[in-house]
């Protein structure tokens, strides 16, 4: 309410409006039988006129009364069914219903009406606000090897290879290179993916504030200045695939939002996306993910090599209650060392054995790794300060190190909302417990992906909290581990063998430049001089 309603009137401009709003506005919730999370799609993209994706001229003659055909291209089998439950909100407003794919049953109020090789669904001078509805979805996870060894694609999808007859040559000459020695469509496309997503390949940078569309300067643009945002990720990739004869769309919608408990997730309009699906015979369309990692999490299980993405596993030291967050590490007084008071009834000669002792006794305390993670973490708080975007990270990174000692699994390449949920569930958090993690989860998605980060109130006594629990989960020896070397030890220790490589490689450089300096100066003065001619 309050004026923040949302529209979807034309899908990429709303997408990225939506994204760029300051507030985070609540679109819809949904409840799942199977208890996790899944992509809400609007509305499929399947015609690319050289200056922008956009919807196909559809009939739209049946009604979701009579049940949804069977997605395009997808062999028959048995497959799961999952229920959804999905509530839209006062402030969500559009003529395309947001569904699961490929939703089989949707029951609903009003003339809704679908379209066949989509499965979009649309109202004529109807609108989703506020309803409430109920959709029976297939779980699709199509494997690797069905996907390599599908054979070539129906006639029903030629409309989805068409391109304009000029495509930029960045476009095709990029295509053609990553995806060069690829053996099949799939691994063609799993090469795109891959390009787009990894840091070490293509090397992009997500950013909302890039300009939007697909025209040949647009594309160019983009792929030469490596910056942009899921619209054009998505756009891109499909238009390649297209390029490389891979049948391929673009889909706009939400990616899962944030778990609520009990199988509900909520979504917000900062969870606007678009991905592209691209078709494989005896599989159907496909969702791929091209979106940089950080924004998306990882990519479809089978759109990926197994184990690709790695995760790190680690221990964490929470075995000691978390302290608080406004004081220091205290440090011991004398008297607590083992004599301050009595010492002073001494003699002075007598002193020295004792003031000798509580001196071990302190460097032994400071020395501790499990004490020296502490003074970390209170360090990177102070130097926090009042900073909301530089406080979550804080939170963050104090998360990262209680769960890899705790043995929990860590993917640095997850968004905060997945590794959330990965975490609830590894070290079986209560439902108070959970709601703490998703508050700390929701400031750091804030931090990082809103116009402008507002103070957590509380922040820094949640993330404590939330660090002692997931400590109980871990076993006494994982906690033994961390006690005595600790995740930011293993870490710093890391980090200063990699710099003393790069160190010894500098110096080696170093070295073989002064080599070829001293030969090239040696044979300069064994070289005549050249004499003037006379005159």
């Amino acid at each position: 309410g309050g004026g923040q309603t949302i529209r979807t009137d034309n899908p990429i401009v709303d997408l990225q409006r939506n994204l760029q709003r300051a507030e985070n506005v609540e679109v819809l919730r949904y409840t799942s039988s199977a208890n996790q999370e899944t992509y809400i799609r609007i509305v499929t993209l399947d015609v690319f006129d050289g200056e922008e994706w956009k919807t196909s001229d559809r009939p739209v003659p049946d009604s979701v009364d009579s049940g949804m055909p069977w997605p395009q291209g997808l062999d028959e089998g048995e497959w799961p069914v999952v229920d959804y439950d999905i509530t839209v909100t006062d402030d969500f407003s559009s003529s395309w219903l947001p569904l699961p794919y490929p939703a089989q049953r949707i029951e609903i109020e009003g003339d809704w009406r679908y379209h066949g090789p989509t499965l979009d669904v649309v109202a004529d001078g109807d609108d989703v606000r506020a309803r409430r509805y109920g959709v029976q979805s297939l779980a699709l996870a199509p494997t690797v090897d069905a996907l390599r060894s599908a054979g070539p694609p129906s006639d029903d999808v030629d409309a989805m290879l068409e391109l304009p007859d000029e495509l930029p040559s960045i476009v095709t000459e990029l295509a053609d290179q990553v995806t060069q020695g690829a053996a099949d469509d799939f691994s063609r496309a799993a090469a795109l993916q891959e390009w787009f997503r990894s840091p070490e390949l293509g090397d992009f940078e997500y950013d909302i504030e890039s300009t939007s569309g697909h025209s040949a300067t647009a594309l160019e643009d983009f792929l030469t200045e490596r910056t942009g945002y899921c619209e054009q990720f998505a756009a891109t990739m499909a238009i390649m695939a297209r390029y490389l004869g891979i049948p391929a769309r673009v889909a706009v919608g939400f990616t899962g939002g944030d778990y609520q408990g009990n199988g509900t997730f909520l979504v917000r309009s900062h969870n606007s996306h678009a991905w592209p699906e691209l078709y494989f015979e005896g599989s159907g369309w496909v969702r791929f993910e091209p979106t940089p990692a950080a924004i998306t999490g990882v990519a479809p299980d089978w759109t990926r090599v197994p184990n690709e993405a790695p995760e790190v596993p680690g221990i964490d030291p929470t075995a000691p209650a978390p302290q608080p967050s406004s004081t220091a590490p205290s440090i011991p007084r004398d008297d607590e060392l083992g004599g301050g008071a009595a010492a002073g009834q001494q003699d002075p000669p007598s002193q020295w054995p004792l003031i000798l002792l509580g001196a071990l006794a302190l460097a032994a305390f400071f020395l501790t790794p499990t004490v020296g993670a502490r003074i970390g973490r209170e360090l990177r708080w102070r130097r926090a300060g009042d900073d909301p975007r530089a406080s979550a990270e804080a939170a963050w990174a104090d998360l990262r190190e209680t769960a890899r000692d705790a043995g929990l699994p860590w993917d640095p390449a997850a968004t905060p909302r997945a590794t959330g949920r990965r975490l609830a569930t590894a070290a079986s958090l209560d439902d108070d417990e959970r709601d703490l993690l998703n508050h700390l989860v929701g400031a750091v998605e804030q931090a990082r992906y809103a116009r402008r980060a507002e103070p957590v109130e509380a922040l820094r006594a949640d993330t404590d909290l939330v660090r002692r629990s997931i400590g109980r989960s871990a076993s006494v020896g994982r906690r033994v581990v961390a006690f005595l070397l600790p995740t930011r030890l293993r870490d710093s220790a890391g980090e200063a063998n990699r710099r003393l490589v790069d160190g010894f490689a500098w110096l080696d450089d170093a070295g073989e430049r002064l080599r070829a300096s001293a030969a090239s100066a040696a044979l300069r003065r064994r070289l005549p001089v050249p004499r003037p001619p006379a005159e």
